[in-house]
């Protein structure tokens, strides 16, 4: 996603996939900061995010053409770290 910022076109990653990709992150970290960290970057932007529908589209998007076990390790994370991530994504 390009942006502009001043006299720059700057690139910044869609906020829907990084969110996926820092949940999916925090799963594999072996560095607990660095999990912690990765974590709480996720619930706070994912938190933002899912009030926009057009992101909460894209998230489900996203994780519907993952592998099915990155998947669940995402899902597992929301569920333990974020109820209303967890709530908006995967409400029956």
């Amino acid at each position: 996603m390009k942006v502009p910022f001043g006299e720059f076109s700057v690139t910044i990653p869609e906020p829907s996939a990084f969110l996926i990709h820092k949940f999916h992150l925090s799963s594999k970290r072996v560095d607990e900061a660095k999990r912690i960290k990765d974590i709480e970057t996720a619930v706070e932007l994912g938190e933002f995010l899912i009030n926009i529908c057009e992101h909460t589209v894209k998230m489900r998007t996203i994780l519907n053409g993952l592998p099915a076990r990155w998947v669940k390790d995402i899902k597992s994370v929301i569920e333990k770290n974020s109820p209303k991530i967890y709530h908006t994504m995967y409400r029956e």
